[in-house]
C-alpha cells in the first residue's frame, strides 16, 4: 500500500491551522479569559468558536485582522515539540476542552509570547507562509459561544 498526500490540500490545511492559534492568541487579547469552545479547519478556512460574554464590534473586528496579519507579515517562528504534559503546562501552552492528556504532549508554539498550545495538527514553520487572513463573518453559535469564519 502507498499513501500519497495531496500536497496543496495539506499546505492549505496548515495555513489555516496555523492561522487559527493567531486568532486564538489575538482574541485573548480583548477577551482575556477566552477559551476555545472548538474549531474546524479546511483548505485556506477556518472556524473558532469561542468564548465570549458579548459579540465584538466591526471595529474588534478589523482590529483583530490587522493584527494577525501583522503576526503572519511578520515571519515569525513556529516550533513544534514533544514533552511531558506538566513541562507544557510550566511552559504557559494551553490546553483546550478539558481533554485527557497523556504523558507526552506536543506542543506548539508562535515565537516567543504569542501562542503556546498543545495540538497534535499540522502547522506551517513560519507565520509568513500563510500569506493573508480576512475574517468573513462572526456569529453566535450558543449562550456565551461566538463563532469567527476566516480564510487565508
Amino acid at each position: 500500500m502507498k499513501l500519497i498526500v495531496d500536497t496543496t490540500q495539506r499546505y492549505a490545511k496548515m495555513r489555516a491551522h496555523t492561522a487559527a492559534h493567531l486568532l486564538h492568541a489575538t482574541l485573548g487579547k480583548i477577551f482575556s479569559e477566552t477559551k476555545q469552545a472548538g474549531s474546524f479547519v479546511d483548505e485556506d478556512y477556518l472556524r473558532l468558536d469561542f468564548a465570549a460574554e458579548r459579540a465584538l464590534t466591526n471595529a474588534e473586528l478589523l482590529d483583530i485582522q490587522k493584527q494577525v496579519n501583522h503576526l503572519i507579515y511578520a515571519a515569525l517562528p513556529v516550533e513544534n515539540f514533544e514533552t511531558s504534559y506538566d513541562e507544557a503546562i510550566k511552559l504557559w501552552a494551553k490546553a483546550f476542552f478539558e481533554d485527557k492528556y497523556g504523558d507526552v504532549v506536543r506542543v506548539v508554539k508562535v515565537d516567543q509570547n504569542v501562542s503556546t498550545e498543545l495540538c497534535w495538527w499540522t502547522h506551517v514553520t513560519n507565520t509568513k507562509d500563510i500569506w493573508c487572513f480576512v475574517i468573513l463573518a462572526q456569529e453566535s453559535v450558543a449562550s456565551g459561544i461566538k463563532r469567527i469564519v476566516a480564510l487565508t
